[in-house]
C-alpha cells in the first residue's frame, strides 16, 4: 500500500506535490493541537465553548489566514493564549453589551475585508477573483454572526465568539504588517 502511495505521489506534477505536502503538514499539525486543546478545555469544563470558538475561528482563519509561526511550539503557545483569553479570561472580566458587540463586529468585518486574506507563504497563491470571493464569504459569515450576536448577546458562546473574532482580526492585521507586500498576488 505504501509503495502504491509513493508511486502515485511521484507521478504528481511538482506543484501538486507541494500542495499535498503543505496540506498534510497542516492537517497533522492542526489535528494534534486540536486534540491537546480539546483535552485541556474538557478538563477545565469549557469543552462546548472551545468547540464553538474553534468553529468560528476555522470559518475565518481558513479563509483569511493570519499569523504563522516557525515552530510548532510557538504556534501552539499562541493558540493556547488566544483560546484561554477568548474563552476564560475576557468573558469573565469584560461583559460586552449589545451595542459594543455590534460595533466591534462591524469594525472586524471592515478590517477583515480591507486586510485579508494574508496567506501563508507556502500556500498556493490566489488570483484577484478568489480573493474577492474569500472577502465576500467572510464578510457574509461575520454579518451572520453579527445578527446572531444581536439576538443572543449575553450568551456565553457569543461572548467567547466575539473575543475569538477580535483576536483573529488583530492577528490578521499583524500578519499583514509583517508581510508588508500584497500577500495574495
Amino acid at each position: 500500500m505504501l509503495n502504491i502511495l509513493k508511486q502515485e505521489y511521484n507521478n504528481l506534477p511538482e506543484q501538486e506535490r507541494i500542495v499535498l505536502c503543505w496540506g498534510l503538514k497542516i492537517f497533522f499539525s492542526e489535528t494534534s493541537k486540536f486534540i491537546i486543546l480539546f483535552i485541556l478545555f474538557t478538563i477545565l469544563n469549557r469543552k462546548k465553548e472551545f468547540l464553538f470558538a474553534t468553529i468560528i475561528l476555522l470559518l475565518i482563519r481558513c479563509n483569511m489566514g493570519g499569523l504563522h509561526y516557525i515552530t510548532y511550539y510557538g504556534c501552539f503557545t499562541v493558540t493556547l493564549i488566544v483560546y484561554i483569553t477568548s474563552i476564560i479570561i475576557f468573558p469573565a472580566i469584560i461583559r460586552l453589551n449589545p451595542q459594543t458587540i455590534i460595533m466591534l463586529l462591524n469594525i472586524c468585518i471592515i478590517l477583515n475585508i480591507i486586510i485579508g486574506p494574508v496567506i501563508n507563504p507556502t500556500r498556493p497563491l490566489l488570483d484577484k477573483a478568489n480573493v474577492n470571493k474569500i472577502k465576500c464569504k467572510v464578510g457574509i459569515l461575520l454579518l451572520l454572526y453579527n445578527l446572531l450576536a444581536y439576538l443572543l448577546t449575553f450568551n456565553i458562546y457569543i461572548q467567547c465568539g466575539i473575543w475569538i473574532i477580535m483576536e483573529q482580526t488583530l492577528q490578521l492585521a499583524i500578519a499583514k504588517i509583517q508581510r508588508k507586500e500584497n500577500a495574495y498576488e
